[in-house]
This record gives C-alpha cells, structure tokens and sequence, in this order.
C-alpha cells in the first residue's frame, strides 16, 4: 500500500463532502479542490501499478470493492424514494440513464462517477486481455480517442455524455503518473529534501488554483494540476516523506465517505443552514467521518474480506495498523 495515496484519496473525499454542503470560501469561492479528479488519477495508476504485478482475478477484485457498499447505498435511496424498477436496475447495473432532471446520474447521485469507473475497468480488463505488458497504453488509447471523438462530433447521448465526459480523460492521466514515477523514484530517493521542497510548492500552486488565487494557465491546469498532485505524492513516499496513521485511517474509510455523505448532509438539511456557519460545515464533516467508519468497520471491510476468502478481522485489530488496511 502507498501511503501518501491514501491520504490523498481521504482528503479528497472530505473535500467532496465539504462542497456538498455548499459551503462559500471567502470572495464566494464554492469548490471541491478537485477531490474527484484526484480520484480518477490514482484510480488509473492503481490499476497500472497493481497490474504489473499480478493481473490475475482483476475485474473481480474490483468489483468486489466497488459493488457491495454501492448496492447497499443505491438499495437505501430505492427504498426511501419510493422508485422504479427500472430505475434501480440500471443504477445496480451501471447502467447511465437520463434521471428526471435530464441528468445522467443514477439513483445515488454520486455514483455518475462509479458509471464511469466501472467502464474504465471493464475496458482496461479487455486490453489485458489482449496483452498484459501493453494493456494500461492500449486502455489509455482508446479512452484518450473516444473523448477526442466525443468532442469532435459533439455528441450528446447518455453515452457519449458518461463516457466520452472529460472527467474520464483523467485515467489515462493517472497511467502517465505510473510511467513518470516509476522513471523519477529513483531520483526521488537520492533527493529527498528537494523532492519535498517541489511537492510543497505543486501543492501551494493547486490550493491557489482552487482557491482563484492563481488563474488557470492553459486550459489542460484541471487534468495536469491533479495528476501532478499525485506525482508530488508517489515522489514524496519514495523519498521517505510519508504520510501519518490520521490519515492512513481517513484513506481506509474514503470509499465509505464518498457514498454514504450525502445521507448525513441531506438529512441534516432540514435543520441547518451551511452556508451561515463554517462551525456547522466542520460538523457536518465530522459526523459524516464517524458514520462512515461505521459503515466500513461494520460492512465494508468485512463483506470484502469474505467475498475474497480472507479473515474479515485480524487476531490483533486495529483501525490504523498495517494489518488492517484495506488492500486494493
């Protein structure tokens, strides 16, 4: 497991949760410091990274990790909006539809983005297919061809609007990341002082960025400043500069906190006003944290570790130990 990857990803899914709660930063800056970009980038490095290594089981390991939580989630939101068959098919399915709003969102709404990282895997299972060595430059291809072609030709279907998303360009970004690492760790490991001093520095940029501190550069600064944060990361660990168990632990329950947040922040709605109260929106993010370490100690985590014939608690438990992180 990487270290700094899971922090990255705990802080990113803490930084969804804060824009959901529609929380304005000084001079009415409303983001989410592009938490599901960097999601998307490590999800394309994660999947060349442990490819290299065994690409047996793949697509099952992967749905495995994705689809209980998922369904568990999409069946609570059925249940509470009363919804159609077909609805819920599709959205169990990942299948994209057209919702009420003309939105190509799923029952859970932030599942859209599980819809397109379903068919980043399946597509990436194919080219593994075809040849494991060249499988994460085949997949890479042919997503960076069908976002060109999407945009070329304008197309505006439910599929051309999910998977030709600009959004979906980021994996292969994250395929890059793996190749630069694995070209630079080494060096990473000979300066370490001066790897940091750059990860600080491509950090400080990104926060300017999303704070509008700093304007955009190019049009690419939402795909590059994403994958280079990631980079900054992967540089980071090799040089020796890892992460704490504080967020070793947020990593662990990200998944959870990604799907489960919006229960919290909806059902809190009702009584509060996040827009009035930075206190409120630091609660909101608390609780959301606590019920989504709920929801991984109590079924995430052990549901996996029985779909993949594993002990779902070690002798020794511990949330943040090493022996109970979550593997990928």
């Amino acid at each position: 497991m990487i270290a700094n990857l899971q922090m990255l990803r705990g802080l990113a899914a803490l930084a969804v949760v804060f824009y959901h709660t529609d929380y304005r930063l000084p001079g009415d800056v409303h983001t989410e410091f592009q938490g599901v970009a960097v999601f998307f980038v490590i999800s394309g490095f994660i999947m060349t990274h442990i490819t290299r290594q065994d690409a047996s089981s793949f697509l099952t390991h992967r749905l495995i990790r994705i689809v209980p939580l998922y369904w568990l989630c999409t069946i609570a939101i059925a249940v509470l909006a009363h919804s159609d068959v077909a609805a819920v098919a599709k959205s169990l399915l990942f299948i994209p539809y057209w919702n009420i709003n003309h939105d190509p969102q799923p029952l859970l709404g932030v599942g859209w983005t599980l819809n397109m990282e379903m068919f980043f895997y399946g597509l990436f299972a194919l080219a593994l297919l075809a040849s494991r060595r060249w499988a994460p430059v085949i997949a890479g291809t042919v997503i960076v061809a069908i976002v060109a072609v999407k945009k070329h030709y304008a197309c505006e279907t439910i599929v051309c609007a999910v998977y030709g998303h600009d959004y979906v360009a980021l994996f292969p970004a994250g395929i890059v990341v793996y190749y630069v690492w694995m070209a630079l760790r080494g060096r990473a490991e000979h300066f370490p002082l001066t790897t940091m001093l750059i990860g600080a520095m491509i950090a400080a940029v990104f926060l300017a960025w999303q704070l509008q501190i700093l304007s955009p550069l190019t049009s690419w600064d939402s795909k590059a400043l994403p994958a280079l944060i990631v980079l900054a990361a992967l540089s980071c660990e090799s040089a020796g500069w890892r992460t704490g168990a504080w967020a070793l632990f947020l990593g662990n329950i990200s998944y959870a906190l990604y799907l489960t947040h919006p229960f919290v922040i909806e059902l809190a709605r009702y009584g509060i006003d996040f827009k009035q109260s930075i206190w409120a929106v630091l609660a909101m993010l608390t609780v959301s944290i606590a019920v989504a370490a709920g929801a991984y100690y109590l079924f995430e985590r052990p549901v996996t570790a029985l779909l993949r014939g594993r002990r779902p608690f070690p002798r020794t438990w511990s949330p943040i130990t090493p022996e109970f992180r979550l593997r990928q």
